[in-house]
């Protein structure tokens, strides 16, 4: 989405799928406006080094921010297939009510810290916890993942048609 009264008016949320074992989709940047999305508003995520914060894509638009995040979650599982990036004030704020798994507060999206806090998250078995992760770190902002795109959206319609 995008709201001129959140965020600076930049677009926020993303949605990617794998492709293959190295390879996966992504929503490019700043295309969260956009209602219908075309071919140019991807990009294919080909290679990444973590911890060197490169990421290899083709495309006619660049990636969105947090596609090192989402290469992290497809490398840590490959039974994942599809992942989310969203924004719920409402997931943010009720995260610990939820007992939903968290990033630490001080690492912001979009970096390797935040990559690689999803790999502490896995050895600590706190991806397992609802498969949502809310990033403390990046304000009302969530992710979500599973074995299809079902899967992984339907924990967020659960998750707000309670709340």
């Amino acid at each position: 989405g995008q709201d001129p009264n959140r965020y600076q008016n930049l677009g926020f949320g993303n949605i990617s799928v794998r492709t293959g074992t190295g390879s996966f989709i992504i929503t490019a940047s700043q295309t969260g406006h956009i209602a219908n999305l075309k071919e140019s508003h991807y990009c294919h995520i080909t290679d990444w080094d973590i911890d060197n914060n490169c990421i290899s894509a083709t495309g006619v638009h660049p990636p969105s921010s947090e596609a090192l995040t989402h290469a992290q979650i497809y490398q840590l599982d490959h039974s994942i297939q599809a992942v989310f990036h969203g924004h719920s004030p409402i997931i943010w704020n009720s995260h610990k009510t939820l007992g939903l798994a968290t990033t630490q507060p001080h690492i912001e999206y979009g970096t390797v810290l935040m990559a690689k806090e999803f790999a502490r998250l896995k050895q600590e078995n706190k991806l397992k916890q609802g498969k949502i992760v809310v990033l403390l770190g990046h304000e009302d902002g969530f992710i979500s993942f599973g074995k299809t795109l079902d899967e992984a959206g339907q924990p967020i319609i659960e998750l707000l048609n309670t709340l």
